[in-house]
């Protein structure tokens, strides 16, 4: 009688769970878009991390949030505090910016963000052969072919490299696919005697260095036509108008906490702008903020601070990223 019932109970079971479908775990990329109402620290990478670790998990529904696993290294930025103060954006975009700022790079993987300094090697590595037309090949011996292609946005992290062969006019490259697309385009563009219009813009931005923020402004308005509602936000605080503004030999980085502050005591949300400094070690020694001006817009007070100081920027849609 007792073999029975367990008999019976067991059919049950089965019978209730048979053709249900397991239900597939949210992938990351919907994890990333969890939104952080507000993130505030000044705090090693390591603790920023942890921090906002905690704070996607607060802010799951699912209460499981976003994996990040960091990979120490040499870096010197190992044990600098970091200043961050974010509002209402996605996990995605504070990982991008904190990684931004740091100098560090990330990896969305199928269950984890992997974040690590650029020396150390955490994406696959392709290599490929590109053919060079030696009528062209004049153009890397200023800069060195791999200081050719950083210029035009391709970036060179642990494992990576390019060298011209000059007896069959061949480059051979080794780097990750999303930069090995980058390559693949400037070589097509550079071979063909009608290079697409995004080449030609990146040819003229590392033959005229001077152009620089007008072409980020052409790339912007090219890649983000049909989308200016996004950008509605960011850009009336660049219109915010600071009625007193003195600097005199300041601080960059006090000059960028100043504007953060002032912003955000304007801005009817209280949310300020976002300024993101990246990290470089190339930007030492930046020098000093001089200005004395009354009742000027924050837009123009970030393009005269990086004329000044030979800096570029960057309109994104939650934060202005400067760099050199």
């Amino acid at each position: 009688m007792r073999i029975c019932l367990f008999l019976l109970a067991t059919l049950v079971t089965i019978t209730s769970t048979f053709g249900k479908e397991k239900e597939n775990p949210p992938k990351i990329e919907e994890k990333l878009k969890i939104i952080i109402p507000k993130f505030k620290q000044k705090a090693t990478i390591e603790e920023v991390l942890a921090a906002l670790r905690d704070e996607s998990i607060k802010n799951d529904p699912d209460k499981k949030g976003v994996s990040i696993i960091y990979r120490k290294g040499q870096e010197k930025v190992k044990d600098k505090n970091f200043n961050f103060d974010f509002e209402n954006m996605p996990t995605g975009e504070i990982i991008r910016y904190i990684c931004i700022a740091s100098g560090l790079k990330y990896k969305v993987d199928k269950h984890a963000v992997i974040i690590a300094a650029k020396n150390i090697q955490i994406d696959e590595l392709v290599t490929r052969f590109y053919p060079v037309d030696p009528s062209i090949a004049s153009l890397f011996t200023e800069l060195g072919v791999q200081n050719y292609f950083e210029a035009l946005g391709v970036s060179f992290d642990a494992g990576a490299q390019i060298a011209y062969l000059k007896s069959v006019s061949r480059s051979v490259v080794t780097n990750t696919p999303n930069n090995q697309k980058k390559i693949q385009e400037i070589f097509k563009a550079l071979n063909s005697e009608t290079p697409s219009i995004e080449t030609q813009i990146s040819i003229m931005r590392h033959k005229l260095n001077d152009l620089n923020q007008d072409l980020n402004l052409l790339e912007s308005l090219v890649k983000e036509k049909g989308k200016k509602h996004e950008f509605a936000d960011i850009n009336k605080k660049l219109q915010l108008v600071l009625p007193k503004v003195r600097f005199e030999d300041g601080d960059f980085d006090l000059v960028l906490d100043f504007l953060k502050r002032r912003t955000r005591d304007l801005d009817h949300k209280g949310e300020g702008l976002n300024i993101i400094f990246s990290l470089n070690d190339k930007h030492a020694n930046l020098g000093k903020v001089n200005l004395d001006a009354d009742d000027i817009p924050v837009g123009e007070i970030i393009k005269y601070i990086c004329n000044q100081l030979k800096l570029k920027y960057k309109v994104e849609k939650h934060a202005v990223i400067i760099s050199k």
